[in-house]
């Protein structure tokens, strides 16, 4: 469903894209909203019409073979086939699962290090043995066991990314969190930091247009670094914002962060120094006082300032570092630009720092 004179994307786009499911057999539909441009949520979930849709279609209970394309272990599940590990992080993982009868299955895989399959009772008798052939190799499994198969193991790490914790930085907004602002600063210093992490609060309530019910003395997002209990830093994600100078929390999980500090103003990316006061750095890694949440570290420039609200979290990576100069690499819109790239990019999937998937800007 588009609107009829969408001003962003255009109408045969949408036509072309459903015409191609259609020729491979998808059951698709292109809707225009008559008279509408390209803000239609409210005009569609007030009509009936797509729940119309949906009420009179449903999905196969077992189907014998699953395709499956995933980027992350965030998305890693279809139907009776999970992706538990890939073997590269950054580039695609697919695979494709058939059961061919006599608990045997076949499967294609590129980019999987482990998958695990749970096949309903249809295609599936656990009471007895069953074969998993990938490729050339062949999984035997005696009745009962799970049909888990590693084609290459993991390295013994402490760290690892899971479907609970794999980044990017948007994710730690999908689970309870807090913005932590540092208070070790002079009192400049610390105004500066404190406006910054009302900024971020009032950034996300917008983005969910949530509205505060009851008035409050303290803001519930929000938490000074020398107020941090226990069990905030052990069940919160923490957005931290400030330096290892003044952020206290910070400064003592600095030393086990991938990405160093140079002073207040300089970051470090393995070889590479970026220094200014006009940069910033927005980085996601697991947490140092929970493995199973977050920090994310929000130092120097504040990110988007330029995007619309409904875009202030897309696409960034595991961490950026940027500049205030507007990225004009992508077309100049309404709706405004990110920040200029100077260095970003994904950790690998035990959390360290990769080359080939870190980007410069030349």
């Amino acid at each position: 469903m588009q609107g009829e004179y969408d001003e962003l994307v255009e109408n045969r786009q949408s036509a072309n894209f459903v015409q191609k499911l259609a020729a491979l057999g998808y059951d698709a539909q292109f809707m225009p909203v008559r008279g509408m441009g390209h803000h239609i949520g409210s005009a569609v979930f007030s009509s009936d019409t797509v729940f119309e849709w949906m009420q009179q279609r449903r999905r196969p209970a077992a189907p014998r073979k699953v395709s499956f394309a995933t980027m992350s272990l965030k998305y890693n599940k279809a139907y009776w086939v999970t992706v538990d590990d890939l073997r590269s992080w950054g580039q695609r993982a697919f695979i494709e699962a058939e059961a061919l009868g006599g608990n045997q299955f076949a499967v294609r895989e590129v980019n999987i290090a482990a998958f695990t399959l749970q096949p309903p009772k249809e295609l599936f008798d656990s009471r007895q043995p069953a074969m998993v052939k990938v490729g050339e190799r062949e999984f035997r499994f005696d009745a009962g066991t799970p049909l888990k198969v590693v084609i290459e193991p993991a390295k013994p790490s402490a760290l690892r990314k899971t479907p609970q914790v794999c980044g990017p930085i948007k994710d730690a907004h999908n689970s309870r969190f807090l913005f932590v602002y540092g208070t070790q600063g002079d009192p400049v210093e610390n105004k500066a930091i404190y406006n910054q992490a009302e900024t971020a609060v009032q950034e996300w309530r917008t983005f969910t247009q949530a509205v505060p019910l009851l008035p409050r003395e303290k803001d519930p997002l929000m938490v000074r670094d020398r107020d941090l209990d226990d069990e905030q830093r052990a069940k919160c994600n923490l957005i931290l914002i400030g330096t290892p100078r003044t952020n206290s929390v910070l400064k003592e999980i600095a030393p086990r962060l991938p990405i160093k500090f140079d002073g207040d103003d300089g970051f470090i990316v393995g070889s590479r120094k970026f220094t200014g006061r006009d940069i910033g750095l927005n980085m996601i890694y697991p947490s140092p006082f929970n493995p199973s949440r977050y920090v994310v570290v929000k130092s120097g420039l504040h990110y988007g300032s330029r995007l619309a609200s409904n875009h202030k979290f897309d696409m960034l990576p595991d961490f950026i570092i940027f500049d205030s100069a507007p990225d004009r690499e992508i077309p100049d819109q309404w709706d405004g630009l990110p920040n200029r790239s100077l260095c970003a990019g994904f950790f690998d999937k035990y959390w360290n720092l990769d080359e080939e998937l870190t980007w410069v800007q030349k």
